[in-house]
């Protein structure tokens, strides 16, 4: 255990030749015969340091990549709400250091964030949520409630949190109150045999009216399997709503699980 010998043997053996660059690469990043590109860099740079941002710089592309990507950061300073990590590993990165994405601690506050700085009270749960201005009862925008407060179903959990997550039922407002809005199924009941059972004057007689579903933006699957981001994509109804740092903190909560707690010893005990 251990032992560079002990395993098997590498993937691919390196650069074949001593002094050239990749191809397609910068031509200052020339290799020794058998070294990686991460050792070719390491040599002639400096060797990476993890950090907890994602940062992307196009350091490798010769004359031949035109036009070169952009480089962009997400970061966790970026954020308007609470960062996932303590304030030392956001400046240095140790082996004890750990990201810590909790629903309710850096996931929710985002929806309550103030984009406007002009004209404030653009937030998320301004449109999505089951109030209006006025603290009339309301159908939030696309049927997604983002606003505080405990799920029906699981106090323990914000029902944002499961609003997001689990399937649902199209609401409606009826009377001043919001109801789950009821269709006809379009079958018509039948005995064990399937036969229609006809009424008294020999018509067929429809089942009960059901509920209409509403299928949730996340999955727990991870961000590639959650339609929740397309609408902030280029061109989408919600284009720069949200910041890239936030996107980027959502995305990575889904692809860890999505989960309310991702440390057992923030959740409350029984």
């Amino acid at each position: 255990h251990g032992r560079p010998d002990a395993g098997p043997g590498p993937a691919w053996g390196g650069a074949e030749t001593t002094g050239r660059e990749f191809p397609n690469t910068d031509r200052n990043l020339f290799a020794d015969m058998g070294e990686t590109m991460a050792e070719v860099f390491a040599r002639i740079n400096e060797i990476r340091r993890p950090t907890a941002d994602v940062i992307f710089a196009d350091e490798w592309s010769g004359e031949a990549v035109d036009p070169k990507p952009d480089s962009f950061v997400y970061a966790y300073a970026d954020l308007q709400t609470s960062p996932p990590i303590s304030g030392v590993c956001a400046i240095e990165w140790a082996p004890n250091c750990r990201i810590v994405i909790n629903y309710e601690q850096h996931i929710h506050p985002i929806w309550g964030v103030d984009r406007e700085i002009e004209n404030p009270g653009n937030t998320c749960t301004n449109c999505h949520s089951n109030t209006d201005a006025e603290g009339a009862a309301a159908v939030p925008a696309a049927q997604l409630d983002l606003s505080d407060g405990p799920s029906p179903d699981e106090p323990l959990h914000f029902k944002a949190y499961r609003e997001l997550l689990y399937p649902d039922n199209e609401q409606e407002l009826v009377d001043d109150a919001l109801i789950d809005r009821l269709v006809d199924s379009g079958q018509i009941l039948r005995d064990g045999e399937g036969n229609p059972i006809l009424d008294e004057d020999g018509n067929e007689q429809p089942t009960p009216p059901v509920t209409v579903p509403v299928r949730p933006s996340m999955s727990v699957n991870g961000a590639r399997a959650s339609n929740f981001f397309d609408v902030f994509a280029e061109g989408g109804t919600h284009e720069d709503r949200l910041t890239p740092a936030e996107l980027r903190l959502i995305a990575e909560w889904l692809d860890i699980g999505g989960q309310y707690f991702n440390n057992p010893f923030d959740a409350p005990e029984d």
